[in-house]
């Protein structure tokens, strides 16, 4: 028999309980002062969206990156977006290794997800939406493919995880 041990890094990890909250927790000075500073701040646990002006987004990422780094944390570039829809965003910004959505954009590529619902444009939408649909549907079929002699294991998977994932996506 083979054992494999995956040891957990520091800090909460994803799939832990708790783990966006007690990341969430510490950073409630910066939330307040980024609500502050900015036309538009909603945060749910460790996602945030800030409305602001185009010339301050350096600035407001890198007092993010900074406020982050002091509690131990660091602000994924990769995961950030900045849409800028009316304009074009300055190279200074898209020099910061952010995601970048502008007027540039194709339309079928001008939009995000945020909390796991894809935001933006009909066609961005539609095309994130029947990309969920279709992995959705290969999951069920491999489930159906190897779980087709073991009904009790394949009812738990449905409870346990697939219905809190279709719950989820209904959101």
């Amino acid at each position: 028999m083979c054992v494999l041990y995956m040891l957990s890094r520091t800090g909460p990890q994803q799939g832990d309980v708790q783990g966006c909250t007690l990341y969430a927790a510490p950073q409630q000075p910066l939330v307040e002062e980024l609500a502050r500073l900015c036309r538009l701040a909603g945060f749910y646990l460790d996602d945030g969206t800030l409305g602001m002006d185009i010339a301050d987004v350096g600035w407001i990422l890198q007092l993010v990156a900074r406020e982050i780094g002091k509690l131990g944390g660091e602000l994924n570039y990769g995961k950030t977006v900045v849409y800028f829809p009316s304009g074009v965003i300055p190279p200074a910004v898209r020099a910061l290794g952010v995601r970048c959505i502008d007027s540039s954009t194709p339309e079928a590529d001008r939009g995000f997800t945020q909390l796991g619902i894809p935001c933006g444009t009909d066609d961005y939408v539609q095309r994130q939406l029947a990309a969920i649909v279709q992995r959705s549907e290969d999951d069920c079929a491999r489930i159906m493919h190897v779980l087709r002699h073991q009904p009790q294991t394949a009812l738990l998977i449905l409870r346990k995880c697939i219905t809190p994932r279709f719950t989820h996506l209904l959101r």
